[in-house]
């Protein structure tokens, strides 16, 4: 390998650690988030806000997944040639209502997606 591929696969390593990273940080606010609920909320209100944690999970479980796959991927220890296909980012959902879940979690979702696609932007490259 010459030392300007080494140079990309590094700077590309190091992206995907900073991003596993702050995938990390959004899932512990989100679990946060989850065990904050206030035991008084209307069940509505209830699900509503663990439908959108849910959904900030789904998303980053699938983010991360991506992201795993390129760290293989850059290791030698999966060809990119069969590596996944398309990743489903639940980015496209619409933003979460401040007034139904909160301003807390309603941020976090946006952040969430947000997240989602820039790796969505990232696995189309």
């Amino acid at each position: 390998m010459n030392g300007e591929n080494t140079d990309f696969f590094a700077a590309r390593t190091v992206l995907v650690d900073r991003l596993l990273e702050e995938a990390a940080r959004i899932g512990e606010a989100a679990r946060d988030q989850l065990t904050d609920l206030r035991p008084d909320l209307p069940p509505v209100a209830k699900l509503r806000a663990q439908q959108e944690i849910g959904l900030i999970a789904t998303c980053l479980g699938f983010s991360v997944a991506w992201l795993l796959e390129q760290k293989a991927i850059a290791q030698g220890e999966l060809d990119a040639a069969t590596a996944g296909g398309e990743i489903a980012v639940h980015a496209t959902s619409p933003d979460p209502d401040p007034m139904v879940v909160g301003a807390e979690l309603a941020a976090l979702g946006r952040e969430a997606r947000a997240f989602g696609r820039r790796i969505h932007r990232l696995a189309a490259h």
